[in-house]
Protein backbone atom coordinates (compact mmCIF):
# COMPACT_ATOMS: atom_id res chain seq x y z
CA UNK A 1 0.00 0.00 0.00
CA UNK A 2 1.25 3.63 -1.24
CA UNK A 3 2.16 5.95 1.88
CA UNK A 4 0.10 9.10 1.84
CA UNK A 5 2.32 11.42 4.37
CA UNK A 6 2.35 14.93 4.06
CA UNK A 7 4.60 16.82 6.29
CA UNK A 8 4.44 20.57 7.59
CA UNK A 9 7.83 22.22 8.56
CA UNK A 10 6.28 25.02 11.07
CA UNK A 11 10.01 26.42 11.14
CA UNK A 12 9.73 27.52 7.49
CA UNK A 13 6.16 27.32 6.80
CA UNK A 14 6.31 24.86 3.93
CA UNK A 15 4.11 21.73 3.12
CA UNK A 16 5.94 18.58 2.05
CA UNK A 17 5.36 15.82 0.42
CA UNK A 18 6.38 12.54 -1.22
CA UNK A 19 5.92 11.51 -4.54
CA UNK A 20 3.13 9.13 -4.68
CA UNK A 21 -0.42 9.25 -6.66
CA UNK A 22 -1.90 10.06 -3.38
CA UNK A 23 0.45 13.20 -2.21
CA UNK A 24 -0.11 14.61 -5.64
CA UNK A 25 -3.77 14.59 -5.74
CA UNK A 26 -3.46 16.25 -2.02
CA UNK A 27 -0.98 19.01 -3.24
CA UNK A 28 -3.11 19.65 -5.85
CA UNK A 29 -5.78 20.19 -3.83
CA UNK A 30 -4.15 22.24 -0.92
CA UNK A 31 -2.05 24.24 -3.57
CA UNK A 32 -4.27 25.01 -6.16
CA UNK A 33 -8.02 24.53 -5.53
CA UNK A 34 -7.58 26.08 -1.99
CA UNK A 35 -5.36 29.22 -3.54
CA UNK A 36 -8.25 29.32 -6.80
CA UNK A 37 -11.18 28.69 -4.03
CA UNK A 38 -9.65 32.42 -2.47
CA UNK A 39 -9.13 34.01 -5.07
CA UNK A 40 -12.62 33.71 -6.40
CA UNK A 41 -14.40 34.62 -3.19
CA UNK A 42 -12.11 37.83 -3.26
CA UNK A 43 -13.22 38.70 -6.72
CA UNK A 44 -17.13 37.99 -5.52
CA UNK A 45 -16.92 39.83 -2.86
CA UNK A 46 -15.28 42.69 -4.58
CA UNK A 47 -17.81 42.27 -7.02
CA UNK A 48 -20.72 42.83 -4.49
CA UNK A 49 -18.81 46.22 -2.94
CA UNK A 50 -18.55 47.74 -6.91
CA UNK A 51 -22.44 46.92 -7.34
CA UNK A 52 -23.16 48.24 -3.48
CA UNK A 53 -21.31 51.59 -4.66
CA UNK A 54 -22.70 52.11 -7.94
CA UNK A 55 -26.34 51.34 -6.19
CA UNK A 56 -25.62 53.87 -3.47
CA UNK A 57 -24.29 56.43 -6.27
CA UNK A 58 -27.51 56.39 -7.96
CA UNK A 59 -29.81 56.44 -5.42
CA UNK A 60 -28.51 59.01 -3.03
CA UNK A 61 -28.42 62.82 -3.72
CA UNK A 62 -25.31 64.84 -4.52
CA UNK A 63 -24.76 66.70 -1.05
CA UNK A 64 -21.73 67.69 0.10
CA UNK A 65 -21.59 65.17 3.27
CA UNK A 66 -22.40 62.24 0.19
CA UNK A 67 -19.78 63.16 -1.76
CA UNK A 68 -17.18 63.14 1.13
CA UNK A 69 -18.38 59.60 2.44
CA UNK A 70 -18.17 58.68 -1.12
CA UNK A 71 -14.13 59.66 -1.80
CA UNK A 72 -13.76 57.74 1.80
CA UNK A 73 -15.72 54.63 0.94
CA UNK A 74 -13.55 54.30 -2.72
CA UNK A 75 -10.59 55.60 -1.16
CA UNK A 76 -11.06 52.00 0.93
CA UNK A 77 -11.92 49.92 -1.79
CA UNK A 78 -9.08 50.46 -4.07
CA UNK A 79 -7.02 50.01 -1.01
Amino acid sequence: AEDCNILFFKEIAVWSYEDTPCNNFYSFCINFILSVFAYVCIVVLDFIAVLALRKAYDMTQWSQHFIRKRRMEVGFFVQ
